[in-house]
Order: C-alpha cells, then sequence, then structure tokens
C-alpha cells in the first residue's frame, strides 16, 4: 500500500462507511470521509454531496477511492427512478472518471439486487437480472465499470449487512419499546452480514489492490421472522410480540424472496 497518500471514503456518514471510516481512523491509516450533512469542515470530513458540480478534495492525495454513497432505499428509487439515477449512477461514474484520470484505485459496494432473487446463492458468473430499480441502477455502474476501468476497480456485492445502526434492527426496537407488535416476513429471507467482515474483506480487497467482481454474504439464509426473534434473544428481550407475516401469500412470481451470494474470498 501506498501510505505516502491517504484513502478517501465517499460517504462516510452512512451504516457501511462510517463503520469503515473509523477503523481505519482508529488504526492510524490516513483516511478523509465526506459527508452531506456536515455544515463544515472538520479535519478529516468533507462536506460533500454526489450531486456537486465541483469535488472539494484533490484526488492526488490519495491512493484510494471507497464509494459508499447513494441512495439506498428501493422504494425511493422506484418512486423517483430519475433522481435516483442523477445520484447513484451519472454522479457515480463522473467520480470513477475522475479517479481513472489521476489512477486512483476504486471499491465500490454494489448489491446483491442485480440479481432477481428467485434462488439462493448467486454466483459471480450469474447473469444479472434486477427486479428493482434500485437493482438496475447498481448494475449500471457495474456495466460502466467493466467496460472502462475493471482493472484498478473492486466491484464488492453485498447481500444484508447488519450493524448496531442497520435500519429494520432500529425499526423493530423502537416498536418493543413503543409496546407495539413486530410484523416480520416468514417467507422472505436474508443473508445477514456482520459488519466487521465486511471492513475486513474491504481491507483485503484495498490492501492487495485486486480488481474484479466479489460477492461477501452471510453463510446461510434466514427469513425475517427468525433473524427478528433471534435479534431480541440475543438482547435478552423475552416479552417481545413478534408476529409472522407473509410477502408472497398467494403470489406466484418469487422476485426478492432470496438475498444471498455465494462467497468468493475463499482463495484470497
Amino acid at each position: 500500500m501506498n501510505n505516502s497518500k491517504g484513502i478517501l471514503i465517499i460517504g462516510s456518514d452512512g451504516e457501511i462507511g462510517s463503520y469503515i471510516f473509523n477503523k481505519y481512523k482508529s488504526s492510524g491509516i490516513r483516511v478523509n470521509g465526506t459527508s452531506k450533512n456536515n455544515s463544515f469542515i472538520k479535519k478529516d470530513k468533507i462536506k460533500f454531496n454526489l450531486l456537486d458540480k465541483s469535488y472539494p478534495f484533490d484526488l492526488n492525495n490519495y491512493h484510494a477511492c471507497l464509494i459508499c454513497a447513494g441512495i439506498n432505499k428501493i422504494d425511493f428509487c422506484e418512486k423517483n427512478y430519475n433522481k435516483a439515477r442523477n445520484v447513484n449512477v451519472l454522479s457515480v461514474i463522473r467520480l470513477i472518471e475522475e479517479c481513472k484520470k489521476n489512477n486512483i484505485y476504486v471499491i465500490y459496494l454494489s448489491s446483491v439486487s442485480v440479481f432477481d432473487g428467485k434462488k439462493s446463492f448467486y454466483k459471480i458468473s450469474d447473469k444479472p437480472n434486477p427486479s428493482t430499480k434500485y437493482g438496475q441502477l447498481k448494475l449500471e455502474v457495474e456495466k460502466f465499470i467493466q467496460n472502462n476501468y475493471l482493472e484498478m476497480t473492486s466491484i464488492l456485492r453485498l447481500s444484508k449487512v447488519v450493524s448496531i445502526n442497520t435500519p429494520i434492527l432500529k425499526k423493530w426496537f423502537d416498536e418493543y419499546k413503543n409496546g407495539k407488535p413486530i410484523y416480520a416476513y416468514k417467507d422472505k429471507f436474508l443473508a445477514p452480514i456482520p459488519i466487521n467482515e465486511v471492513f475486513l474483506k474491504l481491507k483485503i480487497l484495498l490492501d492487495n489492490k485486486k480488481s474484479g467482481i466479489f460477492h461477501l454474504s452471510g453463510n446461510f439464509d434466514i427469513s425475517f421472522y427468525d433473524f427478528c426473534i433471534n435479534f431480541f434473544r440475543e438482547q435478552n428481550i423475552t416479552d417481545v410480540n413478534i408476529k409472522p407475516t407473509y410477502f408472497y401469500l398467494d403470489k406466484i412470481e418469487l422476485k426478492g424472496k432470496y438475498s444471498s451470494l455465494l462467497n468468493s474470498f475463499i482463495d484470497l
């Protein structure tokens, strides 16, 4: 790794970006993060929105750029496709092009959503077929990278990342605190990855400047219902009212039922 230059994390306020930023910072690695929410510039945080027309950072100061920012709400992307594409595709591609001009290594965080979710444990060789606008946008950036800058870029597809800041866990806990029943899907599945595992695998890619497409996923499928039960059990909470609900009841189409990937880090 080139220690004379730092790492730039685009989107260091999000669930994944903030964790990676803090891990690198605590280990003494030179790192800067961007935040669209900050109203002032801190020593290691830079105010930046992907839609900004100019960059408030000098890419010559970095040897690697991790792109964690973007709109990740599936419903928003469905209802506001053009705005979501401006952020998640056009702005990201523009940034990658600037990184290419400066010979900067890029890690782009993609998603299992580039597949349709009809089966479990998608392989890298499986053909993407997104069933959501969010997945379509991720795939559009992936295709640009593969056609233009794959020799200096890692595309890391992730299944569901889990941390103390995961929105659905916060939602469930708030419902519990407010004495409300929690409804969780019995027939829709996730393959949770602990967020520390994401950092460790990202570090492997970055330390070795690996290029290509990589899959990182939990090793098993679990229903949202069972995942919810396990979550509260781990918190030693027994008086929670968890009720099963069904997403695919009376539905023939099973798009999005599964969200697991076949891991590709065994030999790295």
